[in-house]
């Protein structure tokens, strides 16, 4: 091609012309293609297309925050039906964790790293290097908190504002699916990440309960019909709640329901009785997932939680024939158990029960108080039709020899989540699960996920051995061998336990179950001391002194003897407190310990 160097061009000739005479709906279809930031860019380019790309900024989720002032943006969305009309899914971003836990988590790290790095005094290394730029990360990641603290108080945003919800709810016509999510954060600080991850897993258990009730109340308020319902971390005290059935009315038509439960201790036998009814009461569910985490066992996440960290599993069992009785969900298509105690009978019959329609199947984390998983799938085999089946995790057979396995995971670990997470911390966990895999290396034979599918799906050969058992490397964890019980004892016995429990409506109890506020003070809580002497769990009081008149900055460090200053743990600690705390204005008066 020939260029001239002297062509003069004529600036009128460089004016676009205007976009191309189109009917609105291929305009529609073109918006539908693109990503949001192009959306938000071209609809303030020409009038014609600002209501019809308005559609599509919100389609078809708009994302609550406890940092932005999302209602606030929502009643202004309100007021544009183009916008409102493509949203047919909320979700509701409602985990927070308080500056006490927030500081423990990063002070635990800043004294480790910083021990550490005193050790490697003059050496030249890459790994003193990286040690240097944590302990400093540590401490740009307590501002980072600090601006978030600051940002959840301005924007106060109150999930439990039923007549503010109301008014969302109403105005949304299309609205099908509800999210929630309690377990992830927006932070994108790898720092703040594992602090989050290791610290807000139980917490805010009253609050959580109480914004579900006002959310629920206001669903049946408007007559809203839902398709889909998922949170990633229920409390158990909600299925205590009185008239549970009813205020769960408005999920009846569900067909698609995913419930993970949070706990910090052995869940009451009326949390199970709740959630029968609960369940039971929705006719149309297709896809059902519902039981515990086990996500969290060997991330650096176990607590009491869950049926692992138990001394007494049968404490867990969940007999399936008391809590269902006989029911079936005759249009079930999709399960997905996890992190449960059952017994063979009772999870096989139960199974069966759904086999002319289940076709997807997930159990993960499960331990069998009774029978044997040999014995349960090759039952299973024989009964379901399943096109796909995902067994993986720990699975122990607490009365079979040889039946304690773990089966690696054939498709990524949080792929349900990955709809409601943050993509950040989506992919902060999966490299959080993978980073722990190597540890089982000792324990784990490739392909065993695969091969335990085809023995269901494709009559492939038993694959599992002795050689595949966890047992020998259990040593640090022992369970107590459960006796055999019949149906009528078991009958007796969890009668028995129901009645115990009566009137016992403190029962799931731990740090900041019911908050960081105060119920005395009706302040913030930045501290905690144990007890009544006030010190806190490293014996240490509000001046930072020991029983002995130590003070902690000059306390022993047992474990690094050959430091001649070492920094405790509790001193990093009230370090990271004392530099959120001077960074949030409302919080300067505020006295903490030395």
């Amino acid at each position: 091609m020939s260029t001239n160097n002297n062509l003069q061009v004529d600036k009128k000739s460089l004016k676009l012309p205007y976009p191309p005479i189109l009917p609105n709906e291929l305009w529609a279809q073109i918006f539908s293609l693109l990503n949001l930031k192009d959306i938000q860019a071209v609809r303030l380019t020409w009038r014609q297309w600002t209501d019809i790309a308005s559609y599509y900024l919100f389609k078809p989720m708009f994302v609550f925050r406890r940092n932005r002032k999302d209602i606030e943006i929502f009643e202004n969305v309100m007021n544009n039906p183009g916008m409102v009309a493509g949203i047919s899914a909320l979700r509701f971003e409602t985990g927070q964790m308080g500056i006490f836990c927030i500081a423990s988590r990063l002070g635990e790290l800043y004294s480790l790293e910083t021990n550490l790095l005193e050790t490697m005094e003059g050496a030249n290394s890459r790994s003193a290097e990286g040690i240097v730029a944590s302990v400093g990360a540590r401490m740009v990641a307590a501002s980072v908190d600090s601006r978030w603290n600051i940002q959840v108080h301005d924007a106060g945003q109150d999930f439990k504002d039923s007549s503010r919800l109301a008014k969302i709810l109403q105005s949304i016509t299309a609205l099908k699916k509800i999210h929630i999510t309690r377990t992830s954060t927006c932070w994108i600080d790898d720092n703040l990440l594992h602090a989050w991850a290791v610290g807000t897993q139980n917490y805010y258990f009253k609050k959580s309960n109480e914004e579900l009730i006002s959310l629920f109340k206001v669903i049946e308020d408007k007559n809203q019909s839902l398709e889909e319902f998922k949170h990633d971390q229920i409390p158990v005290t909600f299925f205590s709640l009185p008239r549970i059935g009813v205020l769960m009315q408005p999920l009846s038509n569900l067909r698609t329901l995913h419930i993970i439960f949070g706990a910090t201790q052995t869940p009451m036998k009326v949390f199970w009785i709740g959630l029968g009814s609960v369940l039971c009461s929705m006719q149309a569910l297709e896809d059902l997932r519902f039981g515990f985490s086990y996500t969290d066992i060997g991330l650096e996440l176990t607590h009491t939680g869950v049926w692992n960290c138990s001394h007494d599993v049968s404490c867990w069992y969940v007999p399936l024939w008391m809590i269902f009785g006989s029911h079936t969900w005759s249009h079930l298509k999709k399960l997905k158990l996890e992190g449960m105690v059952f017994c063979e009978k009772g999870l096989a019959e139960f199974l069966e029960r759904h086999a002319a329609n289940i076709r997807e199947l997930d159990l993960s984390g499960i331990a069998l108080w009774q029978g044997s998983f040999e014995g349960l799938f090759r039952r299973l085999r024989n009964s379901l039709r399943l096109d796909s089946c995902h067994i993986w995790g720990l699975l122990r057979a607490l009365q079979t020899h040889n039946e304690d396995w773990y089966i690696l995971p054939s498709k990524p670990v949080f792929y349900s989540e990955r709809e409601f997470w943050p993509p950040r911390y989506a992919a902060y966990m999966e490299d959080c699960f993978h980073g722990f895999l190597p540890s089982l290396n000792h324990c784990r034979r490739e392909g065993l996920g695969k091969m335990l599918q085809e023995f269901l799906i494709s009559d492939g050969p038993w694959p599992m051995t002795d050689k595949d058992t966890l047992a020998p490397y259990l040593g640090q964890r022992s369970f107590r061998r459960p006796g055999s019980y019949t149906t009528e004892e078991l009958k007796q016995r969890w009668s028995s336990d129901v009645a115990l429990e009566k009137g016992n409506r403190d029962w799931d109890r731990g740090w900041g179950v019911d908050g960081d506020i105060s119920p005395f003070t009706h302040k913030e809580v930045l501290e905690n001391y144990t007890d009544r002497r006030q010190y806190d769990c490293f014996g240490f009081n509000k001046a930072g002194y020991d029983d002995n008149g130590t003070h902690h900055t000059n306390a022993v460090v047992s474990q690094w003897p050959n430091l001649d200053n070492p920094l405790h743990e509790a001193t990093a600690r009230r370090r990271i407190l004392k530099l959120i705390k001077d960074q949030i204005p409302r919080l300067y008066d505020v006295e903490i310990g030395e």
